[in-house]
């Protein structure tokens, strides 16, 4: 897979309606809305921000769902 210098928001149907949330390897981290990938993308750069042990305890404390209904 390609890399890239930050998390990507790339959608995953024709329609527009389902996102993935790439990382900077390329890996799918998260489906869902696209309003969903973008509060992950900001909860990352915000993660990456803080000292480690502040980034470890916040993260810890988050509990983020998406799902595809059909």
């Amino acid at each position: 897979m390609a890399e890239y210098s930050e998390p990507m928001i790339v959608p995953l149907n024709a329609e527009g309606t389902i996102y993935a949330l790439l990382d900077e390897q390329g890996e799918i981290i998260g489906t869902g809305e696209r309003e969903v990938c973008a509060v992950l993308v900001q909860m990352m750069k915000r993660a990456r921000a803080m000292e480690p042990l502040e980034s470890v305890r916040a993260l810890s404390r988050v509990n983020v769902r998406s799902a595809i209904t059909f």
